[in-house]
């Protein structure tokens, strides 16, 4: 999961995050990970950008279990 994160985060679309998850960070923004046909992964993160590089810090992940009722 940790090498799909860091290919797909840069490339996905970044959708903002739900007020709900807003407690956990200003511009929350996230990506979801489709593993398999019953599990979606989110990974909420906030985008900074430092001397012309991108930073992408990771605030939570959950998955559609515990998140979906949310979206």
């Amino acid at each position: 999961m940790i090498d799909e994160i860091n290919t797909k985060l840069p490339i996905c679309t970044h959708k903002s995050a739900p007020k709900y998850f807003k407690e956990y960070g200003k511009c929350l923004k996230y990506i979801a990970l489709t593993k398999n046909k019953h599990t979606t992964w989110y990974v909420f993160f906030e985008v900074y950008e430092d001397s012309e590089e991108i930073i992408y810090l990771i605030k939570r992940i959950e998955n559609n279990h515990t998140a979906a009722r949310y979206f």
